[in-house]
């Protein structure tokens, strides 16, 4: 059974390449279903494939009729994954504005709205109250947090231990602090950047 699912994947991926090599097939809306049912496996194993989205949400626009909004929740949501690439900007241009609307839709961008302002903390609570979004998202919340990191370790040398945690939303600062190797001192300052840096 495993080496017929390996089998099923090596046909789809086949599939998708064929579609972004052809112009036509690009922009063909009887092939959109294939494209949405990728977007669903890259939600599910946390794989990115900006092309086959962006050639997806063209489709979209060319053929309104076709439109999933959860599926462009899902790209939304991988796009914004990448922080700090521009993919969601690029994703969210090719979305019609009448969708903008929606209110999934106006929440991710509520969302990106938090991350680009690194309003950290209200980018917690918002996705505390709206965890629902991220349903089905394998790995979302790990590569915000390694974007967070990094703007982080850009922006401080130190940072006190509890705002650090209310930035990044971590409960267990302690194994954090061990797995990034940062220094934790007496009066609960992290030291987040090494002098060297």
């Amino acid at each position: 059974t495993k080496l017929l699912k390996l089998k099923l994947q090596i046909n789809k991926m086949e599939e998708i390449k064929e579609i972004l090599s052809d112009a036509k097939e690009k922009t063909n809306p009887g092939k959109s279903e294939i494209l949405q049912q990728f977007v669903l496996t890259q939600s599910k194993e946390n794989t990115y494939h900006k092309e086959a989205n962006v050639v997806l949400l063209k489709m979209y626009t060319l053929f309104p009729e076709c439109h999933h909004n959860l599926t462009v929740c899902l790209i939304l949501l991988k796009a914004l994954a990448t922080l700090p690439e521009t993919d969601f900007v690029l994703c969210k241009s090719l979305i019609p504005h009448k969708k903008h609307k929606d209110p999934s839709i106006a929440k991710i961008f509520k969302m990106h709205q938090f991350l680009e302002r690194c309003q950290f903390s209200e980018f917690w609570h918002f996705l505390r109250e709206n965890e629902d979004i991220i349903k089905g998202v394998k790995g979302f919340k790990e590569s915000i947090l390694t974007f967070m990191k990094g703007v982080i370790k850009l922006t401080y040398k130190t940072l006190h231990r509890d705002k650090l945690a209310e930035l990044l939303g971590v409960q267990n600062m302690d194994q954090l602090i061990v797995k990034e190797g940062w220094k934790l001192r007496e009066d609960g300052v992290v030291e987040v950047r090494s002098s060297v840096e």
